[in-house]
């Protein structure tokens, strides 16, 4: 790492210092940002590519490293191609090799739960042949890409339930964490957005 290294370790001291959060200690306070390369399976699991790719993310020193925008319900929630779909069968396998290749590197495995809400099932997923019927969101909308139509409590309902059932899989799985991606339009920033609710 040479100069550069401990140039930034006397401008940031406490970067490179240990910290407890909750039952956790981590050996710094760097965390792997969620990304989600489309090293994903057409069925929507981990490919051994994708295992060795958090795992080197995890060599890097990070103390945590996260997978992003795992969808918790593949039916309505899809908003591009390949994703990790959480309720695939078989899922567990891929989940379960990942959590280890990355606890096994240093660091901690965090995976962030996602669902597209409006952006899920419409027209512009590219190449996808498993594309959602329709597009749901928070009201009626027409769209350049297609209509979305406003969300039934029952499948308000359906979704929040799949978020718990995502985030007990990965737990058992060997996720220490999970995050929920609220950020860039997917569903929960839909709800949260007084534009769009």
């Amino acid at each position: 790492m040479g100069d550069r290294f401990y140039k930034g370790k006397e401008k940031y001291p406490h970067l490179f210092e240990p910290i407890r959060i909750g039952n956790l200690r981590l050996k710094n306070r760097i965390i792997a940002a969620p990304t989600s390369p489309s090293m994903i399976t057409t069925e929507g699991h981990f490919t051994p590519e994708m295992v060795a790719y958090l795992e080197e993310k995890a060599k890097g020193g990070a103390a945590v490293v996260t997978y992003g925008e795992a969808i918790v319900h593949s039916a309505t929630g899809k908003s591009h191609n390949k994703q990790l779909q959480l309720d695939s069968f078989g899922v567990r396998q891929g989940l379960g090799t990942a959590a280890r290749a990355i606890h096994n590197a240093g660091a901690y495995a965090n995976i962030q739960l996602s669902h597209g809400g409006k952006y899920g099932g419409l027209a512009s997923v590219g190449g996808d042949q498993d594309r959602c019927e329709k597009a749901w969101g928070v009201s009626d909308e027409e769209t350049p890409a297609g209509s979305v139509k406003e969300m039934p409590k029952e499948m308000i309902y359906e979704i929040v339930e799949s978020y718990g059932k995502a985030a007990k899989i990965c737990q058992d799985c060997g996720f220490d964490m999970v995050q929920v991606h609220a950020a860039h339009g997917w569903l929960f920033s839909q709800f949260l957005s007084p534009v769009m609710n």
